[in-house]
């Protein structure tokens, strides 16, 4: 009960994390240097950051100084002959160093960390002996579905209101561009020159700092871990059916391609079923907010039948398709059919529940 209670808090937790900060890769980065400086907060892709970002920018900026100087006199002509344009200037005389609203902040001590990542757990139970394995195999599963479920539908409720699409700020709003050792650049946005794209290995926007809208949310996109959570009816066998879960984590390397672990249990008195194994999904491009694919599954599979005083182990594979209705960004409803055999004959299986990437 005690660690039930935890991964409870922990998902009321993750459901409230959200920050402020939206997080730009380098090759958006790239793609606004390209644009006239007055467009470079028009429309920018960016992802809403949850509360695990280990750095910020240091709150004491160091001026530009020194003959390698990030931003060389070139690059700070342009940043002012911008200002200059867009705001008008006043009698002040252009000075290559420091630059008028560039500034440098350096703190050796922080490092990038894991920025933006996500992670899930996982644990193994045992049970007794070989009379009481399925029994002991069934009522794991279904503590481990109730106890996972809470923390599935906090990160549900967290990636489902994450905003991972579009935003615009004004072209004064402060950017902070950052790289992997730890140095910090922040300039307005009408100032994210070609040059200091470069250097960058992306950047950060704070709506406290100014106005920040949301303009449009990217599409689904599978890219990364992935969490799983579905209600099953799994075929047991001679016209049985059970009702059950299924609780699966893995990745996709590819945004139509991906592989998971899982484990599902079905229950109809006195039967009972418990698989574990791997799964592999493909899916096709989609159809607006409509996703089809297919997937091939395999692993072990436990059926035990207190009735007749049997427990069967062997292996079993299964396979079919998937439909999922694209929700946000990151999530999206799922709902899967298809058979599997590994008992000496094919029985059906079908689940609905989420998918969070």
């Amino acid at each position: 009960m005690q660690r039930l209670s935890f991964l409870l808090f922990a998902a009321t937790f993750l459901g409230g994390c959200l920050q402020s900060t939206y997080q730009i890769r380098s090759d958006e980065l790239e793609r606004l240097a390209q644009l006239p400086p007055e467009d470079r907060g028009e429309r920018i892709r960016a992802v809403q950051e949850l509360a695990t970002r280990p750095d910020e920018a240091p709150v004491d900026d160091v001026t530009i100084e020194g003959p390698n100087a990030i931003v060389a006199v070139a690059v700070a002509a342009r940043i002012h002959e911008t200002r200059c344009r867009l705001h008008g200037c006043g009698p002040e005389v252009l000075v290559p160093t420091p630059v008028p609203g560039v500034h440098v902040a350096v703190d050796p001590t922080r490092g990038r960390g894991g920025r933006g990542g996500r992670g899930s757990s996982f644990g193994e139970s045992s049970s007794g002996d070989d009379d009481s394995i399925g029994a002991a195999a069934v009522a794991a599963a279904v503590v481990a579905t109730v106890a996972v479920a809470g923390v599935v539908v906090g990160v549900a409720a967290t990636e489902g209101a994450r905003h991972d699409g579009w935003v615009g700020v004004s072209m004064d709003h402060p950017v902070h561009l950052y790289t992997d050792d730890g140095k910090w650049l922040t300039v307005p946005a009408y100032a994210i020159e070609p040059e200091l794209a470069a250097w960058a290995d992306g950047a950060i926007l704070d709506g406290s700092e100014g106005r920040l809208d949301e303009l449009e949310r990217a599409p689904l996109n599978r890219q990364g871990l992935t969490l799983g959570m579905e209600g099953t009816m799994l075929g047991l066998g001679q016209d049985t059916y059970g009702g059950g879960a299924r609780l699966s984590a893995g990745g996709f390397p590819h945004r139509l391609v991906g592989l998971q672990l899982f484990v599902d249990f079905g229950i109809h008195d006195p039967a009972s079923l418990v698989r574990y194994g791997g799964e592999a999904q493909v899916f096709a491009p989609g159809l607006g907010r409509l996703h089809v694919g297919a997937y091939l599954q395999g692993g072990n599979a436990v059926r035990r039948d207190a009735a007749l005083d049997v427990r069967d182990a062997r292996p079993f594979v299964g396979g079919g398709g998937l439909v999922q209705v694209e929700l946000t960004t990151r999530l999206a409803l799922q709902l899967r059919g298809g058979v599997w055999g590994g008992h000496g004959e094919a029985v059906p299986e079908v689940g609905l529940g989420l998918a969070i990437y």
